[in-house]
């Protein structure tokens, strides 16, 4: 049976109301059937100056915050679309016994799901949904705070690269809904949030923005962290993630308030060579043939050659594409199947390398961003990492020199911090949902003693 996959889907519900004919609010959780299968999904209702609105995300899919279309609730109806360039999908739904069904339509495909309202967990913390501008945006995230009696050293966890949300949702474990639980336990308080253009944060897909404008956001957050007055300002830092450590990087050279940051699993090579270098790991863990990889790091190498040039000839790396995906064969020799898939690749290919954010990313070299950060800084690295593979980049924090920067490696770890069997992206969902032994209380300890 060929496997249906959710690019933007949806289409029978169940939501439980507390107030049947007030409109949805909050985050829904539960599944779509579809062609065989069973989907998880979310979505977050937002209710804006009496708009109904909100996101849906697809954790197993890698798809987050797509934004739902002409919402309409007329109780005990709603309904809404979810369109993009290449999909669209219809719901519309009824509520019935505290649930709402009804069905979905994708391209042809039929379906049914059911939403259930998240319920809010007690927790032994108070959590605070919070707003903050960075420019001209207003970033929505969540400000958790150990009590609302004491004083507690506190930070901002920033995500890595793409679309995340504050939970920073990646095969269903949410890496920093975790490792938030882990720190306010030990009287840290944690702010998260959207990423720019996700869940309830304004802004434009984030492929569209550079590194240092989305450090702007880092540092917007950091602030919001520190002017709450159960926050102690002169002991609150940054954990960033992937990217986020980046981020975090970038932020505490230009802000002197920053006391200390710890990179998870952060790069610390030229983006060129992290991409190869990832590449060649993942392959690996694929159990691909090694002519094969050989094959593809050096067309990948042509190409970011070309775009590390000021001014790059599209039109000579698109057929350097096609000639790469076509196995140099001549295009004349190719069959009309295999153009079309080329053709598809080849032009997936060419919008993501166009984007700002890549464009900047494949240029940037985190070493020189690192070299003008002053406070103690963790390096953390998982040795099974294929992503941000962990001897490579911790070499090159070694090399640096700097004796504010420590290095700690979970040889069992991935590059969510998972016990891993390869490191594969591809495990990452049939993983627990935790973090390797030792892993919070590594991070806890050493904020402690800053």
């Amino acid at each position: 049976m060929k496997k249906f996959r959710l690019f933007i889907l949806l289409g029978i519900f169940c939501f439980s109301f507390s107030d049947l004919a007030a409109q949805p609010a909050g985050k829904w959780e539960g599944s779509i059937d579809v062609a065989g299968q069973q989907i998880d999904i979310e979505i977050q209702f937002s209710n804006s100056k009496n708009n109904l609105g909100g996101v849906l995300s697809i954790p197993s899919q890698g798809a987050y915050g797509l934004k739902l279309n002409s919402v309409e609730w007329k109780n005990p109806q709603i309904s809404f679309k979810v369109d993009t360039a290449t999909t669209h999908l219809t719901f519309e739904g009824e509520l019935a016994n505290d649930s709402i069904t009804g069905k979905f339509l994708q391209s042809g495909y039929e379906g049914t799901f059911c939403l259930t309202k998240k319920q809010q967990k007690k927790t032994p913390w108070v959590d605070r949904e919070v707003t903050f501008k960075s420019g001209d945006l207003t970033l929505a995230g969540t400000l958790s705070l150990p009590d609302s009696t004491g004083t507690y050293p506190g930070v901002v966890l920033v995500s890595g690269s793409g679309g995340q949300d504050r939970s920073e949702n990646v095969g269903g474990f949410k890496v920093f809904d975790k490792l938030a639980a882990a720190l306010l336990k030990k009287g840290i308080a944690v702010i998260r949030y959207d990423d720019r253009g996700t869940g309830e944060s304004e802004g434009k897909d984030v492929m569209n923005y550079t590194t240092p404008e989305l450090a702007k956001d880092a540092e917007a957050a950091f602030q919001k962290l520190i002017s709450n007055a159960h926050v102690n300002k002169a002991k609150s830092g940054i954990i960033g993630h992937s990217e986020g450590a980046i981020i975090a990087g970038d932020v505490a050279r230009n802000n002197p308030e920053v006391d200390f940051i710890l990179l998870m699993a952060g790069s610390a090579v030229r983006g060129d060579k992290l991409l190869l270098a990832q590449s060649k790991a993942i392959m690996k863990t694929q159990g691909m043939d090694e002519n094969y990889v050989k094959s593809i790091i050096e067309l990948n190498k042509k190409i970011y050659s070309r775009l590390m040039k000021e001014k790059v000839d599209w039109d000579k790396l698109k057929d350097e594409l096609w000639q790469g995906f076509a196995g140099l064969k001549k295009k004349e020799e190719l069959t009309a199947m295999d153009s079309a898939t080329i053709k598809k690749q080849v032009n997936a290919q060419m919008t993501s390398m166009r984007k700002p954010w890549f464009r900047h990313f494949v240029k940037l070299n985190p070493i020189e961003i690192y070299k003008d950060v002053g406070v103690p800084a963790m390096a953390m690295f998982g040795g099974k990492d294929s992503q941000v593979p962990a001897r490579q980049n911790a070499r090159a924090i070694e090399k640096m020199g700097k004796e504010n920067f420590e290095i700690k490696l979970f040889p069992d770890a991935n590059h969510l911090f998972q016990k891993a069997e390869t490191g594969s992206p591809m495990e990452y969902g049939s993983l627990d949902k935790e973090f390797v032994n030792g892993f919070t209380n590594f991070i806890v300890e050493w904020i402690k003693e800053q």
